[in-house]
């Protein structure tokens, strides 16, 4: 799949990547789109037992890339309908019954948190850190993380992140469950346990999300 995202499905398992490590993984619109696309289509196979959500190279994603946006001389009607094209492939993760589990390592900022709490569960790499960095570029947060940040942290945690420029690093970020050895080792270990993750927990996280439509982030919806 083009524009920086490759969706793999093997057998029962779909894999999503962000591909495009020389930005950090910051989307663009073209990326933005091809993730919906990702998504949506990883969503709508009936054979899925779990998706993975994961990224090339150091960091998981930056958020969007503002200085592609700039440079190519976005209006903010452009961002805010690009931002609502990346929602919907949130929304389909979230709304969905199959199990979202993320492996996540390096920086994740802006909308990428968005992005990783829309797995069930985060597989991360100790050299984890997560960032607001909204206020930077005069931003208000979007891709859910005004809801997914705060239901995973509690609220004044979120604030402290999206507001005062606080960074939760891995050890005490209560948003993400297994932890791997040392940041070299978790490069490589870190899908591998995702995919264990989820072959192991296929069965409870489906039936959970199926009983418990509380589970699931419908609240999302109509968010920017």
């Amino acid at each position: 799949m083009p524009h920086g995202i490759t969706l793999t499905i093997d057998g029962a398992l779909a894999q999503v990547t962000l591909s495009r490590p020389e930005r950090l993984n910051a989307i663009d619109f073209a990326m933005g789109a091809a993730y919906r696309d990702a998504c949506l289509e990883a969503t709508s196979t009936p054979s899925l037992g779990a998706v993975i959500l994961d990224a090339e190279g150091g960091a998981f994603c930056a958020g969007g890339d503002v200085l592609a946006m700039a440079s190519g001389g976005a209006t903010g009607a452009d961002v805010t309908a690009a931002a609502r094209v990346i929602h919907e492939g949130i929304s389909a993760l979230t709304s969905s019954a199959i199990p979202v589990v993320a492996a996540v390592r390096g920086a994740v900022a802006g909308g990428g948190i968005g992005l990783m709490l829309a797995a069930d569960v985060v597989v991360a790499a100790p050299d984890l850190r997560v960032a607001g960095r909204y206020t930077d570029v005069g931003l208000t947060p979007d891709l859910g993380v005004s809801t997914l940040l705060v239901r995973a942290v509690g609220p004044r945690r979120a604030t402290a992140i999206l507001t005062l420029g606080r960074e939760a690093r891995c050890a005490d970020c209560p948003c993400v469950g297994p932890r791997r050895g040392s940041p070299r080792a978790a490069r490589t270990a870190c899908p591998r346990d995702c995919a264990g993750v989820a072959r192991r927990r296929d069965r409870g996280l489906r039936t959970g999300k199926a009983s418990h439509p509380g589970l699931r982030c419908a609240s999302l919806r109509g968010q920017p």
